[in-house]
């Protein structure tokens, strides 16, 4: 609804555009949510932390940076911690 409000784009393609990102790997689903209503809709997060592209000597070159998820940035926290001694 925001990229619909925000671009004032139909939401046909809103929801085209949304879904092709989704199957290509670059938006994921990160919660789903539940109106007061009883209507449900998701919150996306992008897979992608960042995407750096170097062409030089005709070489392209392509690092992406991935985006972590909930569950790794917990545990990355949890083994951060030091037992109480």
């Amino acid at each position: 609804m925001d990229l619909v409000r925000e671009h004032n784009i139909p939401m046909s393609s809103a929801y085209r555009r949304v879904k092709e990102l989704v199957n290509c790997g670059l938006l994921g689903v990160e919660r789903i949510m539940l109106t007061n209503d009883g209507k449900k809709y998701d919150l996306y997060r992008s897979t992608v932390r960042a995407v750096n592209v170097r062409f030089e000597n005709n070489v392209l070159e392509v690092d992406i940076t991935p985006n972590s998820t909930a569950t790794e940035r917990t545990l990355r926290h949890f083994l951060s911690l030091k037992e109480a001694g």
